[in-house]
């Protein structure tokens, strides 16, 4: 059998750790996790503890890809076998022509959709990863607690809500906290500001500005504040532009 080739291992390497390991395939990743087991089974740490320790984070990091590669993988193979039971519920109904002229109008509108969505999902992903400076694990963990929220909203605008807490510097172990919030806040006063995420932009801008307000919850925080600026528009007090205004006069200052 072909040895693997160490520069393409050495490349594949290098792109999971940059968080660039949407441009690698499931086979190179695999074979980098394999490639650098047995390394760190031929290195005792006492010889050469820096390049031990190196290859052990690499080693974290190119199995944690491996992991999530083969998770989304899964959902696309979850989508076939959703395909293959619609194809022989209608089968048995329809003979002849009619059965090859459905199969292959659900198999070339299937292919598309799956690797879309495979697609879009590990986008999403990276981007939730790269603003909130998240692991590949705690992003998987985000994306398994936004699907358990109790809302309308769909996942993919959950994980891009999240993505927006992170380029406003909330903590990472915060971000779960600040997607509900921000979720019903969207609901809520969305519509005034043109966007859920315009609605949370802004309301995370006055959590900073009004400091006398602001603790440790973000999430309550957050509520309080979308609260107040539904009641002001009921009101007549205020309009969702004239806070806007407010708040890009008085911000300028990002969340600490």
């Amino acid at each position: 059998m072909a040895k693997p080739n160490t520069d393409n291992i050495k490349s594949t390497v290098t792109l999971v750790i940059n968080g660039e390991g949407a441009k690698t395939s499931l086979k190179e990743v695999g074979t980098a996790v394999n490639v650098l087991t047995k390394q760190l089974r031929e290195l005792k740490e006492a010889d050469d503890p820096k390049k031990y320790k190196e290859l052990i984070a690499q080693k974290q990091a190119v199995t944690a890809e491996y992991r999530k590669q083969k998770e989304q993988i899964g959902e696309v193979r979850s989508a076939w076998s959703k395909f293959k039971s619609e194809f022989s519920q209608i089968a048995t109904g329809v003979v002849g022509g009619n059965v090859i002229t459905f199969a292959l109008q659900k198999l070339v509108q299937f292919i598309p959709s799956a690797i879309n969505h495979t697609m879009k999902l590990k986008d999403e992903l990276a981007d939730v990863a790269k603003t909130t400076n998240m692991t590949d694990d705690e992003v998987n963990e985000l994306n398994k607690t936004l699907k358990t929220f109790s809302t309308r909203t769909s996942t993919s605008e959950l994980r891009q809500l999240a993505a927006v807490g992170g380029q406003f510097g909330v903590a990472k172990g915060q971000i779960d906290e600040f997607t509900e919030a921000a979720d019903k806040i969207g609901v809520a006063i969305g519509d005034q500001f043109g966007g859920t995420e315009a609605a949370a932009q802004q309301t995370l801008l006055l959590r900073n500005i009004f400091r006398d307000i602001k603790s440790d919850a973000i999430d309550k925080d957050l509520l309080q504040i979308g609260n107040a600026l539904n009641v002001l528009e009921a009101d007549g007090a205020a309009t969702a532009p004239v806070m806007s205004d407010l708040s890009g006069r008085m911000g300028g200052v990002q969340i600490s």
